[in-house]
């Protein structure tokens, strides 16, 4: 009886640890896609609070824009935002 109910705990506890590193091989952290993601995520979260300051010169500007970077992103006055598109485009960040 105690034998059985081991090894049902023994295949209970593997078949939970493969699907656990199925689901995280699945929804894998370090993508690039998922990262961009996050951070457009955060900086949309930080625009409601953060008094409209250029994440960049920290001036207030009431128009910004979001420029993302390699694998962030940030709210930048006009001025903060075109030298960094350009230095994106100049790597080939797409």
């Amino acid at each position: 009886m105690l034998t059985r109910f081991l090894v049902g705990l023994l295949i209970a506890v593997i078949t939970g640890l493969a699907l656990g590193a199925l689901v995280r091989r699945w929804e894998d952290p370090d993508d690039p896609e998922a990262r961009r993601e996050r951070a457009r995520d955060r900086g949309g979260e930080e625009a409601e609070n953060d008094d409209h300051q250029c994440h960049v010169c920290r001036r207030v500007s009431v128009v910004r824009e979001l420029v993302e970077l390699y694998d962030d992103c940030a709210l930048c006055c006009a001025s903060c935002a075109e030298p960094l598109r350009v230095q994106r485009w100049a790597r080939g960040v797409k």
